[in-house]
C-alpha cells in the first residue's frame, strides 16, 4: 500500500484553502487509489474528532494552543521532525508554510521524497520567499498560474483546485430579500478587508436596503467590528463567523454577489464555490483568478487596492439586467474543469513520478 504523509502546521476548526485542499485529496487517496494517509498537524482548542474513512489517520502534535501562537509552532516544527524520523512513507507532501521546515529536513536522513504546496506567495514575506524559492523540494505543486513565472529552484507542477458540485446542488434555498453582497475567507490584510468595508460604507448610503455578509474569522475581526458600530452598520454588514458544509453554501445560494478583492491570491477556492452556487463573481487581477475569471464574462476582474473599481463593479453588477449570466457562466465552468476527484488523480500522478 502507498503510503503517504501530509503536513499542515493548521487543520480544522482552523479553516483555510490549503487544510482545504489537503482534507479533500487526503480522502480522495485513500478511496480512490488505496492510499494510507496520515495527515500530521497542530492541536488547537475546541478541536473535534472528525469522521475518517479507512486508511486516514489524523496525529495531532503539540500543546493545545492558539493557531497563531509562535511557540506552539516552532514545538510543532520540532515534534514532527521528531515524527518523521521515526517513520517510512513513500512521500511526505508539505502545505504552507511552516510544515515545510520539518518535512525538509526529516528528508535529509530518510531520503523520502517531499513535495511542498504552495498557493497564495506574499513576495514581501522574506521567510516566505526563501522557504517556497530558495530550498530544494521533490517538486512543489500550486494552483497559481502566476507562480509558475518566477525563478525557483524547484521542478513545479500545475494542479488546480476543485469543488465538489453535488454538495452544491443538493442545496435548496431562497435568495436574501435584500442584495446581498457576500465575502468568505479569512479576516486577514491579503483579502483587503478594509477597503471591502469602506466600500460597503459608502454604498448603502447610497442603496437602500443593501447588505454585506463577511463569513469567516482572523486577525481583523475585531476591526471589522468597530468600523461596524462606528459607522452604524448594524444590520447592514453581518458576520457570520466560521461556516462549513450546508450552512456555507445556503449562505453562497442566499446572496446576489460574490466579492473576492484580494492583494494576492492563488486560485481561490471561494470563488469556485461561488459559481458552484451560480453566484456572480468580483475578484481582483491576481493570482490564477486573472486566469479563469474573464471579465465580463463570467465574472468581473478589479485592480487589487482599486476602491472606485470595486465600488463601480458591485454597482454594475447590482443593477445588470442580465446578472445571471456571470454566475451560469462560472456553474458551468466548474462543472467542467474543477472537481477534487481530478485534483486528487494530478496529485497522486505525481506521487508516482516521484518514487
Amino acid at each position: 500500500m502507498f503510503k503517504v504523509c501530509i503536513m499542515s502546521d493548521t487543520w480544522f476548526p482552523i479553516i483555510g484553502g490549503g487544510p482545504k485542499v489537503a482534507w479533500e485529496v487526503a480522502k480522495r487517496l485513500t478511496a480512490d487509489f488505496s492510499c494510507q494517509v496520515d495527515i500530521i498537524t497542530r492541536r488547537f482548542p475546541n478541536q473535534k474528532i472528525q469522521t475518517l474513512p479507512k486508511n486516514l489517520k489524523i496525529i495531532y502534535l503539540g500543546p493545545r494552543l492558539p493557531w497563531n501562537n509562535n511557540f506552539s509552532r516552532l514545538i510543532f516544527i520540532l515534534l514532527s521532525f521528531k515524527y518523521l524520523l521515526g517513520k517510512k512513507y513513500d512521500i511526505v507532501h508539505a502545505f504552507p508554510f511552516v510544515a515545510g521546515f520539518p518535512v525538509l529536513a526529516a528528508s535529509h536522513f530518510n531520503k523520502t521524497p517531499t513535495i511542498f504546496s504552495v498557493f497564495a506567495l506574499n513576495t514581501n514575506n522574506l521567510l516566505e520567499k526563501f522557504l517556497v524559492l530558495k530550498l530544494r523540494y521533490s517538486a512543489q505543486i500550486t494552483d497559481n498560474t502566476e507562480f509558475l513565472k518566477i525563478s525557483n529552484k524547484n521542478k513545479v507542477y500545475y494542479v488546480p483546485d476543485g469543488v465538489d458540485i453535488s454538495q452544491f446542488n443538493k442545496v435548496k434555498v431562497a435568495k436574501y430579500k435584500v442584495p446581498t453582497i457576500l465575502f468568505v475567507g479569512r479576516f486577514h490584510p491579503q483579502k483587503s478587508i478594509s477597503l471591502l468595508l469602506q466600500v460597503a460604507n459608502d454604498l448603502c448610503k447610497k442603496i437602500k436596503n443593501l447588505k454585506f455578509v463577511l463569513v469567516g474569522y482572523g486577525r481583523e475581526e475585531k476591526n471589522i467590528r468597530d468600523f461596524v458600530s462606528s459607522n452604524n452598520l448594524k444590520g447592514r454588514i453581518l458576520l457570520k463567523g466560521k461556516l462549513i458544509g450546508k450552512k456555507l453554501i445556503e449562505e453562497y445560494k442566499k446572496a446576489s454577489i460574490f466579492v473576492l478583492p484580494s492583494l494576492y491570491e492563488g486560485q481561490g477556492i471561494v470563488v469556485l464555490e461561488a459559481w458552484a452556487a451560480k453566484l456572480p463573481v468580483i475578484a481582483t487581477r491576481v493570482g490564477s483568478l486573472k486566469q479563469i475569471v474573464k471579465d465580463k464574462e463570467n465574472g468581473i476582474l478589479v485592480n487589487p487596492g482599486d476602491y472606485k473599481g470595486l465600488e463601480k463593479a458591485i454597482i454594475g453588477l447590482l443593477f445588470a439586467k442580465d446578472i445571471d449570466k456571470y454566475g451560469q457562466r462560472g456553474y458551468e465552468i466548474v462543472k467542467k474543469n474543477y472537481s477534487w476527484d481530478e485534483t486528487a488523480k494530478k496529485i497522486f500522478k505525481i506521487y508516482q513520478t516521484l518514487t
